[in-house]
């Protein structure tokens, strides 16, 4: 695989955050479920037709998500760490 081609979209080289706007109350919603606090800012990292990985600054740490990306648009956590 080229690295070229790999969807990272951290730093497309704007101040503004790269952020997937159709998953981002999903995402909000499940952080707030699961971590008790919502998310300051969401970042993908990675995204394709099956596989997200999104960072959520929150108060005081940094999670660090992966989702799997249904058919029908929902999304299921399938690991998730915090630094």
């Amino acid at each position: 695989m080229n690295l070229n081609e790999i969807s990272n979209k951290v730093d497309d080289g704007s101040i503004e955050p790269v952020v997937m706007d159709s998953y981002r109350a999903a995402l909000e919603d499940w952080c707030e479920e699961e971590w008790g606090q919502s998310p300051q800012a969401i970042s993908e990292w990675f995204v394709d037709d099956e596989v997200a990985q999104v960072f959520m600054r929150l108060h005081r740490s940094v999670l660090i998500a992966d989702f799997i990306i249904h058919e029908d648009g929902s999304l299921d956590c399938i690991r998730n760490r915090i630094r």
